[in-house]
């Protein structure tokens, strides 16, 4: 294994700073001004505010040249990006250069590598940060130039696979919209004309609580957790034995529709294909014998009903929707017949999408970076 080495001896961070808000002549320039909130891919080629020439001459951000290495320092600690554009940035990022001994596409793979364990060190009542020597004192493996340049293009081709299956997944996801909208019309504006129906036209709150956790040990318990934001993807989760359950469950099948009443903005609809419990945080749904539970499933995941039922959500710390809040719903209800067909052509989509092994590009990629840099 190579000699490891302080990083901060061979790197410079420059910091940023915002222009001040009141100030209109400050802002809506043509200069691309980096926050936290442009950190949602490894390359950042816009942002979403801009500033004028003026704000940086105001302020404490500066101008960071293309291809530079962006390290968030406050509130998405440890997340990285390289900009293909020039930039300003704020004051909760970090501008990375390195000296002629340090690569840096290598040197953007080790934060990679390190992005939990800076995480782990950030401190903060509200808002977590981490300081400069958190980075300044980390500890980098440094190979010769070209063999940092040989890891960093490995990791480059293992990572492109890995997200060349998770657009195709995206894909078959926005297929089976469009699919949807086909056939169905725009839920809002209803211009097929589709009868509109209430809440329990669909289907029944079937909440069957247990405590009888011996009884269904082997059974898989889904928490809100497990439940994945948008495409309802049951992720993570284990049996009832394991996670040593104490509070009651609901009972569920693979009749059900999991519904999520706890944060709705996450839009957690789950279509589980077993039999197990789920958490109290959810509900049970059970279709009528009018409505395939595929179809209104994606009627729960629309945005009509997202600006429908975030309404309701106004608790402070955790927004929650109750039954009657959810009883409340109408929405277009297309005969039985036409829901059916429409499950049928997500299932042919949903084999489509089987074929695709994304847990083993991801465990190639993350495999590949945890050897490079012995996490």
């Amino acid at each position: 294994m190579w000699e490891k080495v302080r990083l901060g001896d061979y790197i410079q961070l420059l910091g940023g700073g915002t222009p001040s808000k009141d100030v209109e002549a400050y802002w809506n320039g043509d200069i691309p001004w980096v926050s936290v909130k442009d950190f949602k891919e490894d390359h950042i080629t816009s942002t979403q505010d801009l500033i004028t020439i003026e704000g940086v001459k105001n302020s404490a951000t500066r101008i960071i040249p293309a291809d530079t290495l962006l390290i968030a320092t406050r509130m998405a600690v440890g997340k990285v990006a390289i900009n293909t554009v020039d930039v300003a940035i704020n004051q909760d990022i970090k501008a990375i250069t390195c000296n002629k001994e340090l690569f840096p596409k290598f040197l953007f793979y080790f934060f990679k590598a390190n992005e939990q364990h800076l995480q782990s060190l950030a401190s903060g009542a509200t808002v977590k940060g981490i300081k400069i020597n958190h980075i300044t004192d980390l500890a980098i493996p440094l190979p010769p130039i070209p063999v940092q340049q040989r890891i960093a293009d490995i990791l480059d081709k293992a990572d492109a696979l890995r997200r060349k299956d998770q657009e195709l997944l995206k894909k078959y996801d926005q297929l089976a919209q469009a699919i949807f909208i086909d056939m169905f019309g725009d839920p809002v504006k209803n211009e097929k004309g589709w009868e509109v129906k209430p809440f329990e036209h669909f289907v029944t709150f079937d909440m069957k609580m247990t405590t009888d956790f011996d009884k269904h040990a082997d059974l898989p318990h889904i928490g809100v957790r497990n439940i994945e934001k948008e495409s309802g993807k049951l992720i993570g989760y284990k049996s009832v034995r394991e996670e040593g359950l104490e509070s009651g469950k609901y009972y569920f099948t693979d009749k059900h529709i999991i519904y999520s009443k706890i944060r709705p903005n996450l839009n957690k609809v789950a279509l589980p294909n077993f039999h197990g419990l789920c958490s109290a945080d959810s509900y049970p749904l059970l279709p009528t014998r009018n409505t395939n539970k595929v179809f209104f499933a994606f009627l729960l995941r629309s945005e009509h009903f997202l600006d429908f039922i975030s309404g309701f959500s106004n608790r402070a710390n955790i927004p929650k929707v109750n039954k009657s809040q959810l009883s409340k719903y109408e929405g277009i209800s297309p005969p039985i017949e036409l829901q059916n067909l429409f499950a049928n052509k997500v299932k042919l989509i949903n084999s489509m999408k089987g074929k695709i092994n994304i847990a083993d590009s991801e465990q190639l990629f993350h495999s590949l970076l945890y050897k490079s840099f012995n996490v």
